[in-house]
Formats: structure tokens, sequence, C-alpha cells
């Protein structure tokens, strides 16, 4: 194949305008002004001008009158389907708030009234607003998609069918320049099966984002000119779908392709089709193995690339040949809190020190956090950033918060919160191995390890489940220490809040107090595991063991 595809599958639209939150949160500052409406560029959109078209002339009250009903088509797309309004209600949430604000209001006392029926903060309420916002500009371009064949078809070739989706402009890519040299340099030189990679990590590691910066990277592209074919799976894939559209990007005819009904044939001819070119296949989100081997397509000039959040999987799909994608260090954490808000890294050095330390390095939450604080600094007043920090310190509401910027890619925010994000891997866990992890929640969380001796005496669980942990990715093998364990900051985070443990506490301070007590040295081993496992909050009884043992230097404590 000598033409790219990534250049002769994208379709030339006309005077394409583009969707901005700038210019629908302008729409709707001026929603019973039909005349300013009609001055806005969305006026000129084509599913806007399709309504106007139905009238006997065209004026600019008619052109701001129609785009006032599209917006107001747009924002009821955000009701739920059953139920009254409901302000406290995260579902009803996003309209709630966008029509109380710029229709029922009618610009009258907005904050006052609104924040105080959702009896939250001003900083919350400008939180609220700003997701409600994203999700009515992502409703926007779903019907501007919809009503635009040629435009919709350039989407899809541009944003996760043929090639990878453009990077989000809000994205801060940081900490990951070794990573992708390494995979760079392992699809360049590998042959055969070594040019399959899989990549895995926590929920929320940056993987996707990862991918993306791969499949937009020069040298990947000069690598496989023939095309970048990217599917993301998660855990209910249309796999017949996307092997068909993988086909149709290859240039298999439509002849073969309406003769081929099942899976498997659909993946014979996509085979046929990129045996012989210089593709790049990239399979995010990998839930099941299994679901992904029809798509694992092989060739002299094939590379491939899986994600998944889950080790085991990324093992079995890609061998002895996975990389994990590690939380970023302390100083790159900081670096991308300073790319959303660099004021507050600035004049707030020791809080955003604290508040990335606690964050564990995991970007997903940098990012949340950074958006957050943007909010909270973007007048740069003191009180505001200072009371966001207060906010921040709560646990629950951290897990709460929504990536934002994620409903302009079509994702609901409230899908994309950390504490959504994990709930998607600990609903799949046994109620056994669910309960360790909430006790396991209480130990010490990273950088801080515990032995499984500890792990499976504090939990009263076996090996199978502490397995399951570890294959969920939830709980973490620390491969340069033998038998041993770590869990990240986040991950225990949701743990102590969403899931019941009673008793932790109590079976920790029992093990360790046991534990030393079955010591016959001089003390130096306890100090040590003791050390390692047992310094936060939630382990404080065990570590007053600790200076009790070292006072008495002897190992004859004991709890009853």
């Amino acid at each position: 194949m000598t033409n790219s595809v990534l250049s002769t599958s994208i379709i030339e639209c006309p005077q394409v305008i583009e969707i901005t939150s700038a210019a629908v949160q302008r729409c709707m500052s001026d929603f019973f002004n039909p005349l300013a409406l009609a001055e806005s560029p969305l006026a000129g959109l084509p599913f806007v001008q399709t309504r106007i078209a139905r009238q006997s002339e065209t004026t600019a009250l008619q052109q701001g009158l129609a785009l006032r009903q599209v917006l107001l088509d747009a924002l009821n797309q955000l009701k739920p389907e059953d139920g009254e309004p409901n302000p406290q209600d995260p579902n009803w949430s996003a309209w709630w708030i966008l029509n109380h604000r710029y229709v029922q209001e009618r610009g009258q006392n907005r904050y006052e009234n609104i924040a105080q029926l959702l009896t939250v903060s001003k900083s919350t309420y400008y939180r609220k607003l700003h997701e409600a916002m994203a999700w009515l500009v992502a409703k926007l371009r779903a019907m501007d998609a919809e009503s635009n064949p040629h435009r919709d078809a350039n989407l899809q070739v541009t944003s996760g069918v043929l090639t990878t989706p453009p990077l989000p402009s809000h994205e801060c890519f940081v900490g990951r320049s070794d990573l992708i040299q390494h995979i760079k340099t392992q699809l360049s030189h590998a042959e055969g099966e070594q040019r399959t990679l899989g990549l895995w990590g926590l929920p929320g590691s940056g993987k996707t984002t990862l991918l993306v910066q791969l499949a937009n990277d020069p040298d990947i592209r000069q690598l496989f000119p023939d095309g970048i074919l990217w599917g993301s799976l998660g855990p209910n894939p249309n796999l017949v779908s996307l092997a068909h559209s993988w086909c149709r990007a290859m240039h298999v005819s439509p002849e073969a392709l309406d003769d081929a009904v099942t899976l498997s044939d659909k993946t014979r001819l996509l085979h046929q089709a990129i045996a012989n070119c210089r593709v790049l296949i990239v399979i995010d989100d990998v839930w099941d193995a299994l679901k992904a081997l029809p798509l694992k397509i092989r060739g002299p000039g094939i590379g491939l690339l899986f994600t998944s959040r889950f080790p085991d999987i990324a093992a079995m799909l890609a061998g002895n040949n996975i990389l994990k994608v590690d939380e970023l260090t302390l100083e790159y954490s900081i670096n991308l809190l300073n790319a959303y808000a660099p004021y507050v890294v600035d004049h707030f050095s020791e809080q955003v020190r604290e508040l990335a330390t606690g964050l564990g390095g995991l970007p997903l939450a940098l990012v949340i956090v950074g958006q957050f604080l943007q909010q909270a600094s973007f007048l740069q007043q003191t009180r505001r950033i200072e009371l966001a920090f207060g906010e921040l310190r709560n646990t629950l509401f951290k897990l709460t918060l929504a990536d934002a910027s994620v409903a302009a890619n079509g994702v609901a925010p409230s899908e994309r919160t950390l504490q959504a994000v994990i709930a998607k891997s600990v609903n799949l866990l046994s109620p056994e191995a669910r309960l360790a992890l909430g006790h396991l929640s209480r130990l010490s969380h990273k950088p801080h390890t515990f032995s499984e001796e500890a792990a499976l005496q504090i939990t009263d669980a076996n090996y199978e489940q502490l397995d399951e942990l570890v294959n969920m990715g939830l709980l973490e093998v620390v491969i340069e220490q033998d038998s041993r364990y770590a869990i990240h900051q986040v991950i225990a985070d949701y743990a102590q809040s969403r899931i019941p443990s009673s008793g932790a506490e109590r079976a920790i301070t029992r093990y360790y107090a046991n534990w030393i007590a079955r010591q016959n040295d001089t003390g130096e081993a306890a100090r040590l595991e003791l050390s390692k496992s047992t310094p936060c909050a939630a382990s404080r009884a065990a570590a007053r063991l600790r200076d009790g043992f070292e006072k008495s230097g002897t190992g004859s404590i004991s709890i009853s």
C-alpha cells in the first residue's frame, strides 16, 4: 500500500463551525435576546439552518429563535428519563443548574438563589456549573454530527476508529518521556511477537493519554505509514462493529463486507487487507482478554499495543512484553497541577506539595484537582483558594470531583470521577476480596508496604482472594521485596469511604502485637517491619505497640 490511510480517509468539510464552551456559554447568556443569538457563529450550524429553512422568510429574529430552540432541545436532553427535578440528585444536576441559571432565573440573583437551593459553597457551585456546561457542549456536538453525515464521517476518522483521537487541548502530558521512548524503541527494533506490547496500570494512571500521545508521535506515524487502527473496548465492546469499521478504513470492498456477517468473517478480511501493511493496532481498555484476541492480527509490519487496568489480562495478550504505567513522581505531579493552576502552585507551595503527595501521583486525580484549583484561582483571591484547599481535605469530596473535560468527548462527568473509575473494578470483586480490600485500606499506603503474612491474617483472607485483588489492579506486588504488597492512597481512600471494615484496626493491632511477641531477637526485625507497615493514622495503635516494645526491649506484649 503506497498511500497512507491516514491521509486518504479524511474528508474535507467546508466551513466547519466549532462548537466551543465559550460560544455556548455566550449563547446561553443571550438566551432571551434572539437578535444577539443571531449574531453567534453557532447560528450558522447546519442543524440550526435546517430549522430556519422551514420558515417562509429568513430574518435575524428567526435565526435567533431557531438557535434558542436548538439550545433548549440540547438542554432538555440532559434530563434523566424518570423522576421529578431534584437539585440534590446528581442525575439532575447538569440540567437543573443550567435551566435555573440561564432560563428560569433570567440572570436575576443567579448564584445566591441556585447555591442556596443546592446547599453548596460558591466554589462548588461554579465547579458544577463548569461540568454542566461541558456536558451541554457535548450534546450540541452530538446533534451537529447526527445532522451532518460528512462532518460525522470526518470526526469518526479522527476520533476513535481509524486514527487516534486528537490530543485534548486541555491535556498536559508530563513525566512519560522515558516510557514513550522505551515503547518506540521496542516497536521499531522488535520483530514478530516482540512487536506486541501490553500496558497496564491503576485506574486513572493515564494509559489512554499515553496511547494518544504515542499515536500522534511523528516517529510512530513514520514507522507505521499505512495507518493506525484504534479501538477502545471497555466492559461491553461491539467487536463486530469495530472490525467492520476497520475493514472500511482499510478499503475492503463493500461487497466483501456485505458477505461477511460474523466477527471471524470480518477479521479474516481485515487480516487479508493489512497482512503486508505497516499498521499499528491500538486496543485500549481491555477488560476481557478473550474479546481482544480476535483483533490480535499478526503480520511482519504490524505493531500491537494493548492497555488494561488488569495486569493478568495485559500478560495474557502480550506475554512477557508488558510494561506498567506507574504513577508520577512528586515533581511531575506538581508540574501537572501547575499546568492548570500556576498561580496556586507559585503562591501556595506548601499546600500544593501536601496535596500532590496525598494524591499519590495518579494523573486522573491530579487533573481533576488541577481543574478544581483552576476554577478557584482564576481571580487570584486568597479566600477562595484557601476554601478550595479546605474542601480538598475532605476525602469524599475529592473522590466525587469530576473530570469536566471528558464531557466534550461525549462522556458524562459523573462517569469520570475517581469514585466511579475505581468502583468499576471494585464492583467485580467477590464479597470476600472486597472485605479484604476494606481491611487492607487501613494499613499504610504507598510507598509503605506490608507483608503477605500480615495481609492474610489481618483480613482473614486466603491466597486466592489476595491474588484476586492483585489481578484486579487494586493491590500491588512489590517486585523488589519478596512477598510484600502495597496499596495506593486513592484506592485506600475509596475503600475506607465505601467498604465497611468493622474490626479492621483491632485486627491490625492484634496482628502486630502477636508478631512482636514472636520475635526472639533484640527487636530490630520488629522495628523494621512496623516502620514499613504502620506509620499511618489507621495503624496508630500498632505504632504505639512499637514504641512500647522499643522501651521495654521485650517481646511480652499481647492483646486479648
